[in-house]
């Protein structure tokens, strides 16, 4: 087989991996829950993920599902979203940090039903945060209605990234808790 060949025969094969073992790339029992801290020098967003398995999609149909009539209704949507940001805390430089109103999208019952798609909660607040000086943000999680098991991640913007020098990122053994800190360049 030439090399043209053997190449499409590897991305054949990558494609294949990525399109059919999909659900096996980051395996989970019943929930995969992820948290995309997002920092810029002026805002933070928040971004919640939870992706039931097949296995746990049912129970949390059911379990958001309050009057059991097999829709997600506006009110019932809206008791989540404010459970899941009430479990949510933001600390800058130690001082907490109060998130507004979420967003809250929520895929056909179908769908969730299935493990096929998650729930997603954004959140996004302003932040003020003085140049040449050092900082500390944490984000922590005590929503564990589903699963305690989390996964926080960080991220900087580009204006953040440029302004900032040393930049430190520290997780909790539990996976709860990121904090990120770190120092302002220096003139």
């Amino acid at each position: 087989m030439d090399r043209g060949g053997l190449m499409r025969g590897a991305c054949l094969a990558v494609a294949l991996a990525v399109v059919g073992g999909g659900a096996l790339a980051h395996p989970h029992q019943y929930f995969d829950q992820q948290v995309a801290l997002t920092l810029g020098t002026k805002r933070a967003d928040i971004s919640v993920v939870i992706i039931p398995s097949v296995d746990g999609a049912a129970s949390l149909v059911s379990d958001l599902d309050a009057d059991q009539d097999g829709q997600l209704s506006q009110p019932e949507a809206n008791a989540f979203a404010n459970d899941l940001l009430a479990g949510l805390s933001l600390m800058v430089d130690g001082a907490a940090v109060i998130l507004p109103t979420p967003m809250l999208t929520l895929p056909p019952v179908e769908a969730l039903s299935t493990g096929a798609a998650g729930i997603r909660l954004d959140v996004g607040v302003d932040l003020v945060l003085a140049e040449r000086q050092d900082h500390s943000v944490t984000l922590a999680v005590a929503y564990d209605r589903y699963d305690h098991d989390w996964f926080i991640q960080p991220y900087l913007k580009p204006d953040f990234a440029a302004l900032m020098g040393q930049v430190a990122i520290t997780r909790s053994a539990a996976g709860d808790r990121a904090t990120v800190e770190f120092r302002s360049k220096q003139p």
